[in-house]
């Protein structure tokens, strides 16, 4: 087959004729600059992936934590933290709608090397991340005790989730800011500081969990007065989301992340607001 002429053709309409004469590339196929100056496209990859991936089997930890507990208190515990996690579950698909929308508008503008809209982007998504969570929360509380007898098998196990799902819709507003400002990070470039985040509220989660359940775990007796059952559960997962998103709140006020959140930020802008809510 006859190859194409590209003579008289301007090379900006052509593009490279490989990746190694991408403008980004060295002849050898490594980045030119940046954070991963140096490295190939695979390892470049690599890197940005793996906190991500080690930060996602983190956040299911906090749900496992709760299953192990759970299933130390009895079947009927059991039984309602299974159900409770399909309500997790829709409550998290909300979050992280608000949540890709922010990912991507952020890293878009930062990448064009605006600042202020990024900065704007992190503004508005906090503030629908506030008032999504806490409508979320309040629509699952509403329902919780229509619901619980439909996921259950008993009258305890009913209870026990309602109990957790009331704890879990209270915290609700505080997981949307958790998530989202990690997703705000994560678009600035900053895959470390979400990884840390979600260390640091894992390591929250098992410790009131255990310490407010009354549960005994691996032979360890527990020394704690609390005696809350799936309630001391649930108020672990509340309280490692509430200081999941202090820190991210903190890390974003403080400019960390890459991006920046500003109070007059949070003032509703509409055609941002679109904007994600379109993306998302």
């Amino acid at each position: 087959m006859a190859q194409p002429d590209w003579r008289g053709i301007p090379s900006r309409l052509i593009g490279p004729k490989s990746h190694h004469d991408a403008p980004g590339l060295t002849p050898d196929g490594r980045l030119k600059s940046g954070r991963l100056k140096g490295l190939t496209l695979g390892a470049a990859v690599w890197v940005l992936s793996w906190p991500v991936l080690t930060e996602s089997i983190l956040n299911w930890c906090v749900g496992a934590t709760d299953t192990v507990l759970g299933a130390k208190l009895g079947i009927d515990e059991m039984d309602a933290i299974g159900a409770a996690s399909y309500i997790q579950w829709f409550i998290g698909l909300i979050i992280m709608s608000v949540g890709v929308g922010a990912t991507a508008l952020v890293a878009r503008s930062v990448g064009r090397g605006r600042l202020a809209i990024a900065n704007a982007a992190v503004g508005q998504t906090m503030l629908i991340a506030l008032i999504a969570g806490a409508s979320v929360g309040l629509f699952v509380a509403a329902l919780t005790s229509t619901i619980a007898p439909m996921l259950t098998n008993t009258p305890r196990a009913a209870r026990a989730f309602e109990v957790y799902m009331w704890i879990v819709a209270a915290a609700s507003p505080f997981s949307a800011l958790l998530f989202c400002g990690i997703a705000c990070v994560r678009g600035a470039g900053d895959s470390i500081t979400p990884l840390w985040a979600m260390g640091i509220v894992n390591a929250i989660n098992i410790a009131v969990s255990w310490a407010t359940s009354g549960v005994d775990v691996a032979g360890i007796d527990n020394p704690f007065p609390f005696n809350f059952g799936v309630g001391g559960i649930a108020v672990g997962t509340a309280v490692s989301q509430f200081a999941g998103a202090i820190i991210l709140i903190t890390v974003l006020t403080a400019g960390r992340g890459g991006v920046s959140l500003y109070r007059k930020r949070l003032r509703p802008h509409l055609h941002t607001i679109s904007r994600l809510i379109r993306t998302g």
